[in-house]
């Protein structure tokens, strides 16, 4: 599972132990509900901003949220590789933004 299902996982999870709607929720983030449907499938793709902002909006952190198939039973190697897998997607990230940075840098030096 990527980080955008891992999302969706929680928020789900979320949902269902604090027994919210979806319209609940929405105003509880202050996210719109179009934006929380498509977080919850899997669909959207939250900047970190947003990621940080449903964190502290739901009372956990970033790393919950993206690896939500954490430590909620099941098999530790697979939880590991879970783990594993988010991390590199946040790596990817990571390396897209300095990329993105270095080549803005790169034009305003010219």
């Amino acid at each position: 599972m990527g980080i955008r299902e891992n999302m969706g996982e929680y928020l789900k999870c979320y949902m269902e132990r604090e027994n919210k709607t979806l319209e609940e929720l929405s105003e509880q983030l202050q996210v719109a509900r179009s934006s929380l449907q498509k977080y919850i499938k899997g669909e959207g793709n939250p900047s970190v901003e947003t990621i940080e902002h449903i964190a502290k909006r739901t009372g956990t952190d970033v790393f919950e949220i993206i690896g939500s198939g954490i430590n909620r039973g099941g098999d530790e190697a697979e939880d590991m590789e879970r783990l594993i897998e988010g991390c590199r997607e946040v790596m990817v990230l990571m390396l897209a933004m300095l990329f993105a940075v270095r080549e803005i840098f790169e034009e305003n030096m010219s």
